[in-house]
């Protein structure tokens, strides 16, 4: 099959590492995938070298006049049209709210079947003009991707749309690495970004008051700086890792001994199903909305409300004191974590986007 996927941009955030997991695996099943990025800047995750990349160059025009914006938008509209028209998919996968609108208006008249993977949280702010075009032009899709039940129902009860499937993150295999042995690290994935409440995680640190367990950090962003500030405050800069985005995370995923997971807002938890399949137990915040639907609390991890660190220090404090406890809840997330295999979650896409209603 031809297979178009429409993404903003590459960059290391996990839709990102969603289009670069799925092309991987559908170009080794021998199809021919093709990624078309809005804008320019070489993917951070590994592409194998049969999936073909199309730049756009797109730049989103800051300056006040807003015939240069226009224009801006109407070239990029022109330019996905004529790039997906050369593709000539057997269908087209855009991910992302904005660019799920884009791609819907650009394959008009194009008798090409155009699926969505809405992947923002259901309940993030969006402007005026973004909800009018999702409910207008949700409705042209051949189908839309839910990451959760939560999400769909909220799509079908925003737009009017039926034909809407959950269908979850995939999970990659877990690298084992036979050399590396746990240590005493207390691991967080994601990128410094005040969604992901890694201040939260630093308060939680200085509260559990553990010298001998470390904080490692995986992830860059515009809170870098703050955040180390922050930890010299608190007086815990040795107990922090802040270690930068990271390509591989398989080898700190079989190094660490508990998960925290302080995202305060997440459509779903890419990180989260990571360590459970690595067999980490994991403490979350109960955000919205993606944790209740993956961890079933004090069977495969703990949830807790949402900002209470004082349950959160709880809960890895259990885990620390308690190798046992430790053991068993990293043997039932990895069974878990089963239902997110890659090829099932990929087989699952395929079939959803090749049966036509």
């Amino acid at each position: 099959m031809r297979i178009c996927l429409v993404i903003p941009l590459f960059g290391s955030g996990g839709g990102q590492r969603f289009i670069s997991t799925i092309s991987n695996f559908w170009s080794e099943a021998g199809h021919e995938v093709s990624i078309i990025s809005l804008r320019k800047g070489d993917p951070f995750f590994s592409l194998s070298g049969n999936v073909s990349v199309r730049y756009l160059d797109y730049v989103e025009i800051k300056e006040k006049s807003k015939l240069n914006r226009l224009r801006s938008r109407l070239m990029t509209f022109f330019n996905l049209r004529n790039e997906i028209r050369k593709v000539n998919p057997d269908f087209v996968l855009s991910i992302l709210s904005s660019t799920n609108v884009l791609t819907l208006l650009s394959t008009r008249m194009l008798d090409i079947p155009v699926y969505v993977n809405d992947v923002m949280s259901p309940y993030r702010k969006r402007s005026l003009l973004e909800r009018k075009a999702r409910k207008i032009l949700y409705k042209r899709a051949n189908g839309i991707i839910a990451l959760t039940e939560e999400a769909k129902i909220f799509i079908m009860n925003e737009t009017g749309c039926k034909n809407v499937i959950v269908i979850p993150r995939p999970v990659k295999k877990i690298k084992d690495y036979p050399d590396i042995i746990k240590e005493k690290i207390i691991l967080s994935v994601g990128r410094l970004h005040p969604d992901k409440g890694h201040k939260y995680l630093l308060q939680i640190c200085k509260k559990l008051n553990r010298k001998d367990w470390k904080f490692v950090i995986l992830g860059e962003g515009e809170l870098q700086q703050s955040l180390i500030e922050l930890a010299n405050n608190l007086d815990i800069r040795d107990q922090i890792l802040f270690v930068g985005a990271v390509q591989n995370i398989d080898p700190w995923l079989r190094k660490a001994s508990v998960f925290a997971f302080t995202s305060i807002s997440e459509a779903w938890g890419n990180a989260l199903t990571e360590s459970m399949a690595a067999g980490v137990p994991s403490v979350s915040f109960d955000c919205d909305v993606a944790p209740r639907h993956i961890i079933e609390d004090g069977i495969n991890g703990y949830i807790v409300p949402l900002l209470d660190i004082d349950a959160f220090v709880k809960k890895i404090e259990m885990l620390i004191d308690d190798p046992s406890l430790r053991d068993r809840i990293s043997k039932k997330a990895k069974t878990d974590s089963t239902k997110y295999d890659l090829r099932n979650v990929g087989n699952s896409i395929l079939d959803f986007c090749t049966i036509r209603k």
